[in-house]
C-alpha cells in the first residue's frame, strides 16, 4: 500500500470500509552520537496508534495536524519495526459525525520523516511587523534541549541586521527590533532571507515563489528552507 495515500482508494474491498487497518514498516537506523531522533507524520487519518519495536509512542487524532514522537531511546542500531493503527471510524460525537454527508478516507495520508536534531534545536519561532508598524518586527524564539540560555542571533542579510538576545532558562525569549522593510504585496511580493543562529543550531529561511502568502511558522523537524515576508 502506498504511502502516502489513503487506503479506501487503493484497494477495491477497502473502498467503503470504516474501521482499523494496520501498517508495518522495517527501519534500518545506525545510532550517531550527539543526535536526537523524531519520527514525524504530515497527517494521518483519523486516530493513530504509533508503535516502534513493540512498545506503544502515543496516540493522535485528527486527520489533518502533523505530529511526531521523539524515540531517542528507543530507535536501535540496525532493524526497527513500525507499526502504525488507522482508524477512520465515524463517531456519532465526533467529525465528521455519522449524520454528514463526507466519507472519512483513511490512512497515512502525508509524508512520513525520520529526523534527526542536534541535542539542542531551535523549536519553533515567530517574527511579524507590530500592529500599526512598518519597520517594527516582534515576535520569539524557542529551543528545545538541555542547556537552552544560549544566545540567538537574528540575520536579515540584505538589510544588514544582526539582532541578538538571550534565551532565558526555559529556552525562550522575546525578540523585538526595527529595519527599513519594503512590505509584501500582490504587485511587489518582496521577500526577505532571515537566518536564525544559536550555539548549536541554524535555520536559514528561503522561499524561491514570490507569491507564497502565507506568514511561515516554522516547524523544527522539518527545517524547511523559506523566505519570510512581512506585510501590514
Amino acid at each position: 500500500m502506498n504511502v502516502p495515500g489513503d487506503f479506501n482508494t487503493q484497494m477495491c474491498e477497502l473502498t467503503y470500509y470504516e474501521g482499523t487497518v494496520w501498517y508495518k514498516k522495517a527501519i534500518i537506523y545506525t545510532k550517531n552520537p550527539g543526535k536526537r531522533v523524531f519520527i514525524h507524520f504530515g497527517a494521518v487519518n483519523y486516530r493513530t496508534d504509533i508503535y516502534l519495536n513493540g512498545k506503544h509512542l502515543g496516540s493522535h487524532e485528527g486527520g489533518f495536524t502533523p505530529f511526531q514522537f521523539e524515540i531517542t531511546d528507543k530507535i536501535q542500531t540496525g532493524k526497527n519495526s513500525l507499526v502504525v493503527k488507522v482508524n477512520n471510524q465515524r463517531l456519532q460525537d465526533g467529525i465528521p459525525g455519522l449524520g454528514f454527508d463526507w466519507f472519512n478516507y483513511g490512512g497515512i495520508t502525508r509524508d512520513v520523516n525520520l529526523i534527526e536534531t542536534n541535542n539542542i534545536f531551535i523549536e519553533d519561532y515567530h517574527l511579524q511587523l507590530k500592529k500599526h508598524s512598518d519597520n517594527e518586527i516582534f515576535g520569539w524564539i524557542k529551543l528545545n534541549g538541555d542547556d537552552k540560555s544560549q544566545t540567538i542571533i537574528i540575520k536579515i542579510p540584505e538589510l544588514d541586521i544582526v539582532y541578538k538576545t538571550i534565551l532565558n532558562n526555559e529556552g525562550f525569549a522575546k525578540v523585538s527590533f526595527s529595519g527599513s522593510f519594503k512590505l509584501w504585496s500582490p504587485e511587489n511580493p518582496k521577500l526577505y532571507r532571515v537566518i536564525i543562529q544559536c550555539q548549536s543550531d541554524t535555520i536559514e529561511d528561503e522561499r524561491n515563489d514570490p507569491q507564497g502568502q502565507k506568514p511561515l511558522r516554522n516547524n523544527y523537524l522539518e527545517h524547511v528552507k523559506r523566505d519570510i515576508f512581512f506585510y501590514t
